[in-house]
């Protein structure tokens, strides 16, 4: 007689514990799970007289295998010991049921524990449980000695030494993602791998977040994720994480400010995966407006948006939200505009353009480091030019360093924006400058700017900077108030991808007008770095 003893936690969080007593066999076996509510899953009675026949197959198991690593013990060594359990050293070790539990057992286990605890699990992951170099090594030579051998020696070869650089991690978050919620539980465990980067480059550590980014983008790959619109009638759960995560512009209220960002004339549109399907993973929202927005505020603020049909002919993205840190990578907003593109056209034929009003997140804190540049070489940077220095300096006598000392002291002025004299000095200097650190300034040959980086690789165009287009305490002391607005023009999208991401081409909007006044100065001063995009036609091929 095969007597089975199984605990479990249930979904009410108490602890459950069922003796079942199976037929009798020759090779009758003893399997006990502990008496501490660690396994995690939900076993319940009724589904337990299935799981007889799997258990009755089972490998001796012996008690130990259930033990949790027992803390102040080293705790090196606890983890590695329940992560050695938990990751076997073949897939067909121990059957199905068997590494389900330990999983199960390690992830609860891992969430039970403090930051620093937390920290070790992860370096013992990253060191005990990568690629083993030796094993790799061998196959390695292997595959060099089998190129004068058969074909089929060749193959074998070749899987060995893929086998062999398969980390075994690799392997448990396969099995972690076979579990409920086990995907949710690894984008966890990205977010803390990057937290962990932050201070530590280790590169056992990176390795791994190459592996599990690898595995995410796969899995949250555009085919698994569902568009869906969010409107005041989706579920409060749903609109309240919107509400939480919001990192563009913050949503103070459900009624009136949530409702007012769901009205008529407003568009949120969300990314979704079937395995976690309450959490937007990226979210869009809308403004449907009839002239191209250079304000915020004039978005936010704006209690009874139009609904008449016929004025709603721009479609303004105004603020884009990843809400998962450990998708970081994972290009969810780039496929999220195109597909809402798509969707707006085809259910609303009327808008005809569509751009976004996008902050510029590092322009205050590149221009302190410019001045400081200026100030700290005497004036030798060459930062403003002379009509700048001029009016600066108010006909006082001066050169760039007693210019670049007067700018400094006035954006260290917190009320500056509220003075008008103050601001129609500034304006033109901030205005070109802003234009250089956009796009001029560049990292790696793309732009060094965030948020134009990421709308210029998804095929936008630059259209025009806007003074005071955020005046709030976060627009001011990031960007200096300024917003700017990318165009995404159908046409041409696929295009200036291309060509930014091949040359580092940058698409310029040129209406009837030509180039917006904002953008020329630094468009003459890259020439062949920019593309010069007509907003009503499409793009011919580039001379590169």
């Amino acid at each position: 007689m095969i007597v089975v003893v199984l605990y479990s936690v249930l979904t009410t969080g108490k602890s459950h514990c069922t003796l079942l007593e199976f037929g009798t066999s020759h090779r009758s076996r003893y399997v006990y799970a502990k008496k501490t509510p660690v396994v995690g899953l939900d076993i319940k009675c009724h589904t337990l007289v299935k799981l007889a026949n799997i258990l009755t197959t089972l490998p001796h198991v012996p008690e130990s295998a259930f033990d949790i690593p027992d803390m102040p013990k080293p705790a090196e060594e606890g983890i590695k010991s329940l992560l050695f359990r938990a990751i076997p050293a073949k897939s067909h070790e121990q059957g199905d049921l068997l590494p389900s539990l330990l999983t199960q057992q390690a992830i609860n286990f891992y969430q039970t524990l403090s930051k620093p605890l937390k920290s070790t699990y992860l370096r013992v992951l990253a060191r005990d449980f990568g690629v083993d170099k030796t094993q790799a090594l061998k196959a390695a030579v292997e595959l060099t000695k089998s190129v004068d051998k058969t074909e089929r020696a060749i193959v074998r070869a070749q899987e060995e030494l893929r086998q062999a650089l398969i980390a075994p991690y690799q392997k448990f978050f396969h099995q972690v993602n076979q579990l409920p919620e086990g995907m949710s539980w690894l984008v966890m465990l990205r977010a803390d791998v990057l937290g962990l980067l932050e201070d530590d480059n280790d590169p056992l550590l990176h390795v791994l977040d190459i592996a599990l980014k690898s595995l995410l983008g796969s899995w949250f790959g555009i085919g698994f994720l569902e568009l869906e619109r969010l409107t005041w009638n989706s579920p409060a759960s749903v609109l309240e994480k919107v509400i939480s995560y919001e990192a563009v512009h913050e949503i103070k209220s459900w009624v009136p400010h949530m409702k007012q960002r769901l009205s008529q004339g407003r568009l949120c549109y969300g990314f979704f995966h079937r395995a976690i399907p309450l959490l937007p993973l990226a979210y869009v929202q809308v403004a449907l407006v009839d002239k191209m927005a250079s304000s915020i505020q004039a978005i936010l603020d704006d209690s009874q948006p139009s609904a008449k049909p016929e004025d709603l002919k721009i479609a303004m993205f105004y603020s884009i939200t990843s809400t998962q840190r450990g998708l970081q990578g994972v290009d969810l907003g780039n496929f999220l505009i195109k597909r809402v593109v798509v969707e707006i056209k085809k259910n609303i034929p009327t808008v005809e353009t569509f751009s976004t009003l996008s902050p510029i997140p590092g322009f205050c804190k590149w221009l302190r480091t410019q001045l400081n540049q200026e100030i700290g070489s005497g004036g030798a940077t060459n930062l403003l030019e002379n009509d700048e220095i001029t009016k600066l300096l108010s006909g006082n006598a001066g050169g760039p360093l007693e210019a670049a000392l007067k700018l400094n002291d006035i954006l260290s002025f917190s009320d500056w924006a509220s003075d008008n004299n103050l601001t129609e000095l500034l304006m033109p200097v901030l205005l070109r400058l802003c234009s250089r650190y956009l796009l001029l300034e560049k990292k790696r040959s793309f732009c060094l700017d965030p948020v134009a980086n990421f709308h210029l690789r998804n095929g936008a165009s630059a259209h025009r900077i806007n003074w005071m287009g955020d005046t709030s305490p976060k627009g001011r002391e990031s960007s200096c108030g300024m917003m700017v607005n990318y165009n995404y023009i159908v046409p041409a999208i696929e295009l200036n991808n291309q060509r930014y991401m091949h040359h580092g081409s940058v698409a310029i909007v040129s209406t009837v007008e030509g180039i917006h006044p904002s953008l020329r100065w630094a468009v003459r001063q890259g020439g062949r770095m920019f593309t010069i995009i007509n907003d009503t036609a499409p793009p011919k091929e580039p001379h590169l």
